[in-house]
């Protein structure tokens, strides 16, 4: 059953409990509908999607009595403030996505729900804490959390995940900390963004030894970093606390391919421990205002295909040609923003152009 762009619906009659034989249930864009009916007896239910109910408050009363229940999203319904208790008993779920609802003030516990294995909350700003009984989805595969401003509690729950494989916590500005992950054994990728309220990553991260994709990205407190992790390939790491005069101290990712670092005014150097990623085929360098050279190590990173450097405003110096001309992989170098460096660097003139003039592409843009 599809309930689609009825504008003036504002109520519909209890009827959906006789269903008995209903698997899809789908009411959207009904801005004027102020409830649902309850959906008890509705035992072979197994998809359900409200989107873009505004008038709803509350909704899914008799969802207990969904037990065949597989996927249920409920999205853009701005005046929804409360969900029933009800999904520890849709013993069947595995896809939960509840995004834009900017009332709703508690999720329900998710105790039970043994078959989860994706979830989504993305964009419920009266949440405080979220994923009650989380500990018992021991299927999850992926759970993101993105844009939760007033979130600042998640349960200890993922250290329990033995499944999950991809964690995403991102625009959550109000959140201090994140629980232990010593048991996801499983977990390949893990990604925190825009979270300016936390001061210190995962306890048991260094356990993850699957762990292939990390992304640190403009957590404005961190102010450490961790040891460990070996099997990553792939890494975003930068906007961390400003007033560290050093980039952090970060693991020797001796497996990493590809890596984005992005800095901050005080930095007056690239972080050493780049010089000990060797299998680096490509790197992203923007945003270290105060370097005005970079260092002569950068031509040991011989597997390099591609170096991106932008907006490094007082950059001056590339690596000398004979540092250079060790990058024998290098097709592709771009330079953005680097005003300074592309003076030096302009065609056949500019004192940087002889240690760059051997890359097949090269490009210098403002």
């Amino acid at each position: 059953m599809n309930i689609h762009a009825c504008k003036n619906l504002s109520y519909l009659p209890h009827g959906p409990p006789n269903l008995v034989s209903l698997e899809y249930l789908s009411v959207s864009e009904c801005p004027n509908l102020e409830t649902l009916p309850s959906l008890d007896n509705l035992k072979f239910l197994s998809e359900l999607h409200i989107h873009n109910c505004d008038a709803l408050t509350s909704a899914l009363n008799g969802l207990e009595s969904c037990t065949s229940l597989r996927s249920m999203n409920i999205h853009a319904c701005k005046n929804l403030s409360y969900l029933p208790h009800g999904p520890q008993t849709l013993v069947s779920l595995e896809y939960l996505s509840v995004r834009d609802c900017p009332s709703l003030e508690t999720l329900p516990s998710l105790d039970n729900l043994k078959f989860l294995s994706e979830l989504h909350i993305h964009n419920c700003d009266a949440l405080t804490s979220a994923l009650n009984g989380l500990e018992s989805c021991s299927s999850l595969r992926s759970m993101n959390i993105h844009a939760c401003k007033n979130l600042s509690y998640l349960p200890r729950g993922p250290q329990t995940l033995v499944s999950l494989e991809h964690l995403s916590v991102r625009d959550c500005p109000s959140l201090e900390t994140l629980p232990s992950l010593d048991s996801p054994t499983t977990l390949s990728e893990l990604h925190i963004h825009n979270c300016d309220g936390l001061t210190s990553l995962p306890n048991g991260l260094a356990s993850c030894m699957s762990l292939s994709s990390l992304t640190i990205w403009k957590c404005r407190k961190l102010q450490q970093f961790l040891t460990g992790l070996h099997c990553i390939t792939e890494s975003k790491i930068g906007g961390l606390w400003e007033e560290l005069d050093f980039f952090p101290s970060f693991p020797n990712f001796t497996q990493l391919e590809r890596l984005t670092l992005c800095g901050w005014p005080k930095l007056k150097s690239l972080p050493q421990e780049l010089q000990y990623c060797t299998s680096l085929r490509f790197l992203y360098i923007a945003s270290f205002n105060g370097v005005e050279s970079f260092p002569e190590w950068l031509g040991d990173l011989t597997s390099l295909q591609l170096l991106n450097i932008k907006s490094c405003k007082n950059l001056m110096h590339l690596p000398t040609a004979k540092a250079t001309q060790r990058l024998t992989k290098l097709k592709t170098l771009a330079i953005y923003d680097c005003p300074r460096l592309k003076e030096r660097c302009t065609n056949e003139r500019g004192p940087e152009w002889p240690k760059i003039s051997h890359i097949p592409i090269i490009f210098v843009m403002d």
